[in-house]
């Protein structure tokens, strides 16, 4: 078994194997993309592609980093910034709430 260190012990001619799992030293690691894009104020189709291009982006990062997680499963986030609306979470699997 992965991570399973055998210990074996004899005692009255009988041999008794026990497995104990490893402890890992896991550690949260973040990770950061940026993407700056200069899109006029009112221009809302370029502002929704971009946000469809991130979140898809997501999804493919957060699956692939689902499979290869252990026990505890990653999290994601995503947002826009900008200095005329401030910041706004863009939802990564219901699209029609942007």
């Amino acid at each position: 078994m992965k991570g399973d260190v055998a210990v074996r012990a004899t005692s009255d001619d009988k041999e008794v194997t026990t497995y104990h799992r490893e402890r890992r030293k896991v550690m949260r690691t973040d990770y950061k993309i940026t993407l700056r894009v200069d899109i006029d104020v009112e221009d809302n189709e370029t502002k929704q592609v971009i946000a469809d291009a991130l979140r898809n982006a997501a999804q493919l990062l957060y699956t692939q980093a689902l499979l290869v997680s252990g026990n505890r499963k990653p999290q994601i986030g995503l947002e826009s910034n900008n200095s005329y609306e401030g910041t706004a979470e863009i939802e990564l699997f219901n699209p029609d709430e942007d």
